[in-house]
C-alpha cells in the first residue's frame, strides 16, 4: 500500500515523500526508510502539495536503524 509521508527528522526538517507498505499505516505503526526508524503520530493538512486535499501521514524518527558488521 501507497502512502504519503511528511517525514519529522530530529533536526526540525521535514521531508514529503511517499513510502510503500504491506499495512495501513496507522497512529503508532512503524516502519524504516532512509536509515531510521519512524513512527505515525498522526496526519498533517499542512502539504506543499495543493493537489492532495487529504495531508500527509505525519512521521517522527525514532531512531537511527544499527547496521551490521
Amino acid at each position: 500500500m501507497e502512502s504519503l509521508v511528511a517525514l519529522e527528522y530530529p533536526n526540525g526538517r521535514t521531508h514529503e515523500t511517499s513510502v510503500t507498505t504491506s499495512h495501513e499505516l496507522k497512529p503508532g505503526a512503524g516502519f524504516d526508510l532512509h536509515g531510521r526508524h519512524w513512527r505515525v503520530v498522526g496526519f498533517s493538512r499542512t502539504s506543499r502539495s495543493t493537489r492532495n486535499a487529504q495531508g500527509r501521514i505525519r512521521c517522527l524518527s525514532v531512531g537511527e536503524i544499527a547496521l551490521e558488521a
